[in-house]
């Protein structure tokens, strides 16, 4: 972790799950979240990517739709493995679902078959237990709801 404090565009906000929740509650200080900067950098570019593509398609909704959807295939296919799990995580931490689906199918699609050593060895996280994995379920349940 770098510690650094960041601040997040207001559509990063509106994106977030857990942000939101915090802003509707009536707090007005800072949400403390450790995410590396680096990484937030990142998530907040997929977060306003839409409000960028709406205002430069000029109301043009199903081209809008296409160059999202061409954003999300190129946010997701540009980076490897390790910071996609690293994105995921993120966007558990903040709730983040359109992040949290994309970076779960994207992984996925990359570990489809894989050995389960494999796959710890390509993210770089030590083998999870079974008293691990239903601990996170129980921290993230929201997460392994899909849709």
């Amino acid at each position: 972790m770098d510690n650094k404090v960041v601040t997040v565009d207001m559509a990063c906000c509106f994106e977030s799950e857990m942000i939101l929740v915090h802003l509707e509650d009536g707090s007005r200080g800072p949400v403390s979240i450790r995410i590396p900067s680096k990484i937030m950098a990142a998530v907040e570019s997929f977060c306003i990517a839409p409000t960028k593509v709406n205002h430069s398609c000029g109301g043009d909704a199903k081209y809008a739709s296409r160059l999202l959807e061409d954003f999300d295939r190129q946010f997701a296919s540009q980076h490897p493995l390790s910071l996609l799990v690293q994105f995921m995580h993120a966007a558990m931490k903040l709730r983040i679902r359109s992040l949290l689906d994309l970076t779960r199918a994207e992984i996925l699609k990359r570990i489809k078959g894989k050995t389960n050593d494999e796959i710890f060895k390509i993210i770089d996280i030590p083998r999870m237990t079974h008293q691990d994995f239903q601990r996170a379920r129980v921290v993230h349940d929201w997460a392994f709801n899909i849709k």
